[in-house]
């Protein structure tokens, strides 16, 4: 009801799971009805999906299927994503956000599947637009943003098939100053920091209505 009064057009971070989980895909089928029920009402609305920079042991339940072997030139096998394989080296960035929760890295292979896989198949629920969380920090060993650059670069070569208007729009915070692709071109679209609100410095709790906010 809120989108269809506003005339909402972006929806940021419609969906936005902390961390990735195989219950959050299933989800997918119940989000894809709410937005085609949603673009029935108007064809131009973009939801954005998060893909945030966090990874814990709940990957390893997840399946790796043959076309993301295929994507990275590998020959499929039958095993799931591993946690292991996708973490920094030395300990760095483990439990940075809270007991089991870790930065994935993105010169890792593994990290490098798991990013292209969650993309495709948030395209395939019908995001349009993707937020890839910081960047910068996921990238910390990225020279030149070399694996940045094949991971985006397929994300967008799968969106141009697969997408529901054959495009994807990417944003993420925190990057590096030059965000730019092997080729020279920039790897985002726009670049996006949520918003931190707080309370007046003099506020006091109180009972919220619609004349006096909290």
């Amino acid at each position: 009801r809120m989108i269809k009064k506003t005339g909402a057009k972006y929806i940021q971070r419609a969906l936005c799971p902390w961390p990735p989980t195989i219950k959050e895909e299933q989800r997918y089928p119940q989000m894809k009805a709410v937005m085609d029920e949603l673009h029935e009402f108007d064809e131009d609305i973009i939801f954005e999906a998060c893909i945030f920079e966090i990874v814990s042991a709940t990957v390893n339940d997840i399946p790796i299927p043959a076309f993301v072997f295929e994507a990275f030139g590998l020959q499929p096998e039958e095993r799931n994503f591993s946690l292991d394989a996708m973490l920094f080296d030395y300990d760095l960035f483990r439990n940075q956000w809270g007991s089991g929760a870790h930065v994935p890295d993105i010169t890792k292979k593994e990290a490098q599947m798991f990013f292209y896989y969650r993309a495709c198949r948030l395209i395939d629920a019908g995001f349009e637009a993707l937020h890839l969380g910081q960047t910068g920090l996921i990238g910390k060993f990225d020279v030149a943003n070399r694996w940045w650059s094949e991971v985006i670069y397929r994300i967008r070569d799968y969106a141009a098939k697969h997408a529901r208007r054959h495009y994807v729009v990417l944003n993420s915070h925190w990057s590096m100053h030059n965000f730019v692709g092997t080729d020279g071109r920039t790897l985002q679209d726009f670049n996006a920091y949520p918003c931190r609100a707080f309370a007046c410095a003099d506020e006091t709790d109180h009972e919220v209505s619609e004349d006096n906010p909290q």
